[in-house]
This record gives C-alpha cells, structure tokens and sequence, in this order.
C-alpha cells in the first residue's frame, strides 16, 4: 500500500465515526477554551502565558503554541475527518505530554488525575490505527482519488 493510501485508508464501519465525532466535540470545547476563551476559559494570550510561565509549564513558547492549535486544529479536522490519523496523532501527543507534565503526579483517579487525559489519548490512538471511519472526507478521497 503506497503512503497516501495508508494515510487516508479507513473502514466503512461506523464506530471509528463515532469515536471521531465524539473526541472532535471534546477538544473544541477544551481547544476553544485555550485558543479563544470560549466556555469560560483563559483565551490564547493568558494560556500561553502560563504555559511558558517559569512557575507553569516553563514550555518554550513555540511548544505551547503548538499545543494549542493541535488541540482546535485537531478538533477542527476530525469533525469532517480530513486528515483524521494526522489530527488524532496530534491530539495523542498533546494528551501524552499532558499526562506527564500535569496530571500524573496526581495518580489515576481524583482531582487532577490523568484518568481523562489517558481516555482521550486512547480514543486519539484509536483513530490514528483506523482512521475517521465510514462519513469521513477520508475515507472519499481514498475511495474515489486513490488506485
């Protein structure tokens, strides 16, 4: 199977769909939060400041930015699934870097703890291995542009 092929390759089942549409509807509430302020949260300038606050994340401030957009662009792409295993790849990452850096220290289950991160990177892993499922964007090019 050729790269382009692997990447857009996915099965006609709905469950990869589902799953999309449903890590898709978690990140635009938690991106949006990050990038715009919306839902009640800090917006673009106030996340990154704390990201790359010495007493924060200390991330160097190319990283944090990078984050956010994996987040919004992430979700942005896995509501029509373009480019699904790529934004999934992107969320896994965000969510792995987040359970190390954040929650971990708080144990699996409670207040801070990485139980969430660690679904939402499963869900994201997931979706890299069979990509964005039956009503993808996808799944149409691999059908109708690809041998």
């Amino acid at each position: 199977m050729n790269p382009v092929s692997r990447i857009f390759s996915t099965p006609a089942s709905l469950a990869p769909t589902v799953l999309r549409l449903a890590l898709a509807a978690v990140f635009l509430y938690h991106g949006g939060q990050k990038a715009f302020g919306w839902f009640g949260g800090k917006g673009w300038t106030e996340t990154l400041t704390q990201w790359t606050a010495a007493d924060g994340l200390n991330f160097p401030y190319w990283l944090a930015a990078l984050g956010v957009l994996a987040e919004i662009g992430g979700a942005v792409a896995l509501v029509p699934g373009i480019f699904t295993r790529l934004a999934a790849f992107g969320l896994l990452c965000n969510m792995l870097v987040g359970i190390y850096t954040v929650h971990l220290a708080n144990g699996f289950g409670g207040a801070g703890g990485y139980e969430y991160p660690f679904s939402l990177a499963a869900m994201a892993f997931a979706l890299v291995c069979i990509g964005g499922g039956r009503f993808s964007i996808d799944r149409a090019i691999s059908r109708q542009l690809l041998p």
